[in-house]
């Protein structure tokens, strides 16, 4: 399974946009929180609402399962260890942080995309894509 994430688009949606005629061949693509926009706007993307989204539809969790397990998406990294444990998430995405994270703890992974837009961290505005089976998580970064 593919997923493309990316977060913190802050109202550049042309950019995530050519993410999907780039790579048209995901399985799925997420979008972490802070798009700016409609939730409609960003179809094929699944999102989750941030802290700078006004789209009421838009949901604070998602959760989908992937032959590795199930993954959880939130916007802020504000979800403990112990209840991911409870839920037996094994795979959790977050953005807000404008930060790229790519890390395992006990059988869960911590994957945050970066951002889109305003990265905070050493590296260029960019995206992730996992590639997940049963057996791994992969995580590849992209600079846009």
């Amino acid at each position: 399974m593919k997923i493309l994430i990316v977060s913190d688009s802050h109202g550049h949606t042309e950019e995530i946009m050519s993410l999907v005629k780039q790579y048209p061949n995901i399985d799925v693509y997420l979008h972490a929180g802070d798009s700016q926009e409609m939730e409609v706007s960003l179809f094929p993307y699944q999102t989750v609402k941030g802290n700078c989204d006004y789209d009421s539809n838009m949901m604070k969790r998602l959760l989908i399962d992937t032959p590795y397990g199930k993954l959880l998406m939130t916007h802020a990294p504000i979800v403990s260890k112990e209840e991911l444990k409870e839920q037996n998430i094994k795979i959790y995405v977050y953005g807000h942080l404008h930060k790229r994270v790519y890390e395992k703890d006990g059988e869960i992974f911590y994957i945050s995309p970066g951002s889109t837009c305003y990265e905070r961290d050493r590296f260029n505005e960019g995206y992730c894509i996992l590639t997940v089976t049963s057996k791994s998580v992969k995580a590849r970064f992209f600079d846009l």
